[in-house]
Parts: C-alpha cells; structure tokens; sequence
C-alpha cells in the first residue's frame, strides 16, 4: 500500500514517459510498473503513522484535492489516535486514547513512540535499550 502522499511524490518525480515504457530490467522501471497510477480504481487510504498520533484519510478520484479527501474519524469521534498500545491483565487490547489514559497505571504493557523502532534488527542497541 502506498500512500497518498508517496503517490503525488512518486508521480511528480516521474514523467509519464516512465509509466509509458518502463525500462526492462530497471529499478525505476519496477517502481513506475508496481505504482502505475493509471490502475487505480476506487478508493485510497492514506495512514499517517505519527510518532505521536496517527490519522487515517481515504482520497476518491485520481486527484489528490480537498474535495476529494476525507479524514476518518476514530470510534470517538476525533481525526487522531494517539499512537499508543496496552495490554491489560485480562488481555485486552487497547488502542488509542484508552490505552494512553491507562499508561500511568500500567506502563510495563503499554507500547509508545514505537513508530522510531519500526525496520530495525532486535538486537540494536536502540532496540534493547527499550526492551
């Protein structure tokens, strides 16, 4: 999935003649074939994957415009979750503002600012350091 965002940088920093006739073999011409916007058909959602909060929005029509994006709200009626995650004792899964309200009692199974440690080996020191 690729984002609203990635898609307008990924379509202005490629022509059309690209996605016209990508080269063979090439990694540029893998990117324009794999994310050819030409195929897109319905909708699009975009995930905003914030350290601190994130947001959903989902675009209609090939044009990225105001009118065409509209921002999901969450089960409480506000366009960012925080991004947080807790575990409680029963094993129970809390997602956003619930799990943050609970992270002061129960900070040893509540998960934050994890979006830093997104692609790295488990054994990196900045890994381990949180573990």
């Amino acid at each position: 999935m690729i984002s609203v965002a990635a898609r307008s940088v990924l379509t202005a920093s490629c022509s059309r003649s690209i996605y016209a006739k990508p080269a063979a073999g090439g990694l540029l011409g893998a990117i324009a074939r794999r994310f050819k916007t030409d195929g897109v058909k319905g909708a699009v959602i975009g995930i905003d994957l914030g350290t601190t909060n994130s947001c959903v929005a989902v675009m209609e029509g090939k044009q990225a415009r105001a009118s065409n994006l509209q921002v999901i709200e969450n089960s409480e009626g506000v366009r960012t979750t925080p991004s947080v995650v807790a575990f409680t004792k029963d094993g129970e899964r809390l997602v956003g503002a619930p799990a943050k309200r609970q992270a002061v009692t129960n900070s040893q199974n509540t998960l934050y600012a994890t979006k830093r440690l997104i692609g790295r080996r488990f054994d990196d020191p900045e890994v381990q350091k949180d573990v």
